[in-house]
């Protein structure tokens, strides 16, 4: 966990520093590479299976979050989004460390071109849910979504909120896991 850490605020801190020597522009519009670190609020229900119902279950998480892509101009990003919540499970039905990740096509709109300002967004995809402490990890997977905004405090760096929504399911026990999470990250973005 150290490491993953260290890793992030690493990325952070170059990415924000060193842009321009990577040979981006400093135009939102083209290529676009980030990623940020948070922490959060992961809750989950379990419907089905051996449970009729199951929850919720609350879990201080931390987050990352990752996103490569194409702004078409400078308020508009398209972007693949990886947003990841970790947390330590200690509830009859999990009972172990999980990280639930949302896999999503998303669009940011920024209200400025450049500079500081507010900026809003959404994303559809892939939710999943993993147990990493076991052996034969199995991962689970369904329908996501999510929506946020934040505040960029300079050019390439901002601070985003996002709420994710994520019905993975387990298919061999037919058990559906409803994952919404509150999440608050710093995030660095090269363009």
């Amino acid at each position: 966990m150290k490491t993953l850490l260290t890793i992030s605020l690493l990325f952070l801190g170059v990415v924000s520093q060193s842009v321009d020597a990577w040979g981006f522009d400093g135009q939102r519009k083209g290529f676009v590479l980030g990623g940020g670190v948070g922490w959060g609020i992961t809750s989950f229900t379990v419907h089905g299976g051996w449970h009729t119902e199951s929850g919720p279950f609350n879990y201080w998480s931390f987050v990352g979050d990752f996103r490569i892509g194409h702004a078409p101009s400078n308020q508009i990003e398209m972007v693949y989004s990886n947003k990841v919540s970790f947390f330590s499970a200690s509830d009859p039905v999990l009972m172990e460390s999980a990280l639930h990740g949302l896999h999503t096509a998303t669009v940011n709109y920024y209200f400025r071109p450049d500079g500081p300002g507010f900026f809003i967004g959404g994303g559809l995809g892939v939710a999943s849910l993993a147990l990493i402490t076991e052996v034969d990890e199995e991962i689970w997977t369904g329908l996501a979504f999510h929506v946020g905004g934040g505040f960029g405090f300079s050019k390439h760096s901002a601070v985003a909120a996002d709420l994710a929504y994520g019905l993975p399911r387990d298919r061999e026990s037919g058990e559906d896991y409803r994952i919404v999470s509150l999440s608050i990250t710093v995030i660095s973005t090269a363009f």
